[in-house]
């Protein structure tokens, strides 16, 4: 229904200007990432990035993102890789700084700062993801209120009262339905798993 970016930020006073300054350090030096809990969007991408630039980064859990924020604006941790609800306020008053949003394209809210493929160095170009929510239901529900709700979520999501919902959270509306996000889930499902295997992470 709905794709949330993350944002890769760092403080204010962070010495790391752009996406390849702050991997250059972290290659150098151990760099701390803040996250909202273990498996979350925010943890998850920070992993990613670990993974995919060969950094040395230590995962800091807090509980929940209302924890986590007052760490990364005090500077406690070197950078995180939010939701994009949660930062975008600090961003636009200059209490953080964005280095790049996790999503394939640029979001309009942030405009001016670049996406993580668009990076391309460091294997980041391999990097796209967003925190989405959908609708799902049980196996057994019948084909032909399938058929009808999702008619239905589609009508909603055209909606002024949902894309101004959207716009708050500095979201896009989904894309896809049916057998094609069906297709996604497993997609993401199997992705996710190779990164948490690398990660030494387990449920």
């Amino acid at each position: 229904m709905i794709d949330i970016p993350n944002v890769m930020v760092v403080p204010a006073d962070s010495p790391y200007e752009s996406v390849v300054e702050f991997v250059e350090a972290a290659k150098e030096e151990n760099m701390t990432f803040s996250h909202s809990g273990v498996g979350s969007s925010i943890h998850m991408s920070g992993e990613l990035f670990k993974t995919l630039t060969d950094t040395n980064m230590t995962a800091v859990p807090f509980a929940g993102s209302g924890a986590a924020l007052p760490a990364l604006l005090g500077g406690d941790v070197d950078v995180s890789f939010e939701n994009m609800p949660t930062v975008l306020s600090h961003i636009r008053s200059g209490d953080l700084r964005a280095l790049a949003v996790t999503s394939a394209e640029r979001s309009e809210y942030l405009p001016d700062v670049p996406t993580l493929s668009e990076v391309g160095e460091y294997n980041l170009d391999q990097f796209v993801t967003t925190a989405w929510f959908g609708l799902v239901a049980h196996n057994s529900f019948p084909e032909e209120a399938q058929s009808v709700m999702k008619d239905a979520l589609a009508n909603v999501m055209e909606r002024e009262e949902f894309l101004d919902f959207a716009e708050q959270l500095g979201a896009e509306p989904g894309q896809v339905a049916g057998e094609e996000f069906k297709q996604f889930i497993a997609d993401e499902v199997e992705r996710w798993e190779g990164v948490a295997q690398q990660a030494g992470i387990s449920q």
